[in-house]
């Protein structure tokens, strides 16, 4: 049974590894999601199902386009693997106890494969075009509170006043300390969007967790970043996103926490 789940996940994993990949790029294009098919980004030929087999097209096609052969990079292969991979290890390593062992459980567990979808599409976006929209910082805060009021409320039957306390709280580290330069660097030294995050952080985490990942992403953006100041790709005033640092320091401590 536990095979079964597992190919089970790989599989929708590359489906919606593939699905995030063509919302991006339409809502990038304001393009409409449901009546507007997917199409190649240099000749705008419209792409057939054959197109969009999750990872089997990329590499039959070697990655490039079949209509005009120009190359269509590794982004939506990679895109594709990775959230195959976090669908796996999110079953694997799930730390709020068996996803079997209740309907409260399978439901939070379905809830948190969505805020996956978004937090992989808010990865996509802000790397490509260095911002977090909100038509996808919007339904990832309802899927967090969702998952945030099923764990701590009814499965953990934390008190109330406990519970919202213990979210205030667990705010301050991301949400509070970025809102905090936000608003004293005038919008310069971080975005807004990264302060909208933590919120989303609080949510999921305690405020043990949120401080983990705001020490994490930072770490990791300097490692990215020293390299890229030393070989003068960028510079110190650059802006650099920060989304994906703290997108993959969430899911990560989510599973460990």
């Amino acid at each position: 049974m536990r095979i079964i789940a597992l190919f089970f996940l790989a599989v929708t994993g590359s489906i919606i590894g593939s699905f995030v990949g063509a919302l991006t790029w339409r809502v990038h294009k304001k393009m409409n999601f449901v009546s507007d098919r997917s199409e190649c980004e240099h000749c705008h030929h419209k792409l057939a199902p054959t197109d969009l087999l999750p990872i089997i097209s990329w590499l039959c096609l070697k990655g490039r386009c079949r209509y005009c052969r120009k190359k269509i990079g590794s982004l939506s292969l990679w895109l594709e693997i990775s959230v195959a991979i976090v669908f796996v290890a999110s079953y694997i390593f799930w730390p709020l106890g068996q996803v079997e062992a209740s309907a409260l459980q399978a439901v939070t567990f379905a809830l948190w494969l969505v805020a996956v979808t978004l937090m992989a599409a808010l990865f996509v976006y802000d790397l490509r075009w260095g911002f977090l929209p909100n038509k996808f910082m919007l339904p990832l805060a309802i899927v967090a509170a969702l998952i945030s009021i099923l764990n701590n409320i009814f499965i953990q039957e934390i008190p109330l006043q406990n519970y919202m306390t213990n979210t205030l709280l667990a705010m301050i580290p991301v949400a509070g300390i970025y809102g905090a330069i936000y608003i004293l660097s005038n919008k310069k030294w971080i975005g807004g969007g990264d302060v909208k995050f933590g919120i989303i952080v609080g949510l999921l985490l305690s405020w043990q967790g949120a401080l983990a990942v705001l020490f994490i992403s930072n770490v990791l953006g300097s490692l990215v970043m020293l390299p890229l100041l030393l070989a003068k790709k960028v510079r110190i005033e650059s802006q650099i996103p920060f989304g994906p640092f703290l997108i993959f320091a969430t899911f990560a401590i989510f599973l460990i926490h």
